[in-house]
């Protein structure tokens, strides 16, 4: 049977909770108002996360490239997440828009 999803079974849940991604994420919001899902679809809506286009699965290097950021609102970050993660029954399978 498969693992059911748990958000904090993630072991590298902390860089979340540095200074140094505390700080990249204000500036980079800054320098990304919009949202870069939305403005491809023609909306212009807010970003208020800092997405990883690829996931890092805790892989620093991946985690602190800034070509790997993109700015999106809350609504398409967690949907592209749900997808990457597996909460709709696709684990391990990443899906593009």
């Amino acid at each position: 049977m498969a693992k059911e999803y748990n958000r904090n079974n993630r072991t590298y849940k902390y860089l979340y909770n540095t200074a140094r991604w505390k700080k990249l994420r204000i500036q980079f919001l800054k320098e990304h108002p919009l949202c870069e899902e939305c403005k491809r679809n023609g909306v212009i809506t807010a970003s208020e996360v800092v997405d990883h286009i690829i996931p890092h699965r805790g892989n620093k290097e991946l985690f602190w490239d800034e070509d790997n950021l993109q700015a999106l609102c809350k609504e398409c970050h967690d949907r592209k997440t749900a997808k990457e993660d597996g909460r709709w029954g696709r684990k391990d399978k990443i899906y593009t828009y």
